[in-house]
């Protein structure tokens, strides 16, 4: 674990790349004697004291979903259930906003495509994910 502004690595010209949060560092994309220009990805780093689940849900069921509902999710990584809550329901689709390719196949058809919007679930568990970024979890919405 890390704080902000600590110094994460040091450019051979005596430049500082620092943490711009408290966290930890989760991937290294370079290696020592790498160029690298001011836009390339050094490393990453993830606030480990804010993570969350995102369940993506199909458009039929979104409206089913509100802020409080009760989750049971199962990681995993632990092989077993924990409990949480839906704290937020994204209004926008996944694919708008990875900006992946459109419906229309290229002689101008078109093909309905069921969309998925991300869902945030927070875990009632004091559990620590930090080690787990990434992993796989199956999610139960309990629908009234």
């Amino acid at each position: 674990m890390g704080k902000a502004g600590q110094v994460l690595a040091r450019v051979e010209n005596g430049s500082l790349i620092k943490s711009p949060i408290d966290g930890a560092v989760i991937d290294v994309k370079m290696d020592e004697g790498d160029y690298v220009n001011a836009t390339d990805v050094v490393l990453v780093v993830a606030k480990t004291s804010d993570i969350y689940i995102t369940a993506n849900v199909e458009e039929t069921n979104i409206l089913k979903i509100h802020p409080g509902q009760r989750v049971t999710i199962s990681l995993d990584a632990y092989g077993q259930n924990f409990d949480g809550y839906v704290q937020e329901v994204d209004t926008v689709t996944s694919t708008r906003l990875t900006g992946s390719q459109s419906s229309f196949t290229t002689s101008g058809t078109y093909t309905k495509v069921t969309q998925l919007i991300p869902v945030k679930i927070r875990l009632l568990d004091d559990i620590d994910l930090a080690d787990i970024i990434g992993t796989n979890a199956t999610v139960k919405i309990r629908i009234k």
